[in-house]
């Protein structure tokens, strides 16, 4: 399982638990281009706007790494 927390542009964080999620960025502007999480557990996006998006981290627990 992959914790991840979404933070957008407005200060709202959304964590995550799923099974996968794939990151695509823009070879341009190095900025988020898109987005895939399969298997979401608590919290599921139906649709963001990559643009919104400020930053994406995953949470790490102790002894993980990545």
């Amino acid at each position: 399982m992959v914790k991840i927390v979404i933070r957008l542009k407005s200060g709202f964080e959304l964590p995550i638990e799923c099974e996968e999620a794939n990151f695509q960025t823009s070879q341009l502007t190095g900025g988020l281009a898109g987005y895939k999480l399969k298997g979401c557990k608590n919290n599921r996006p139906i649709f963001l706007q990559p643009e919104d998006i400020e930053c994406v981290w995953q949470v790490l627990q102790e002894g993980e790494e990545e």
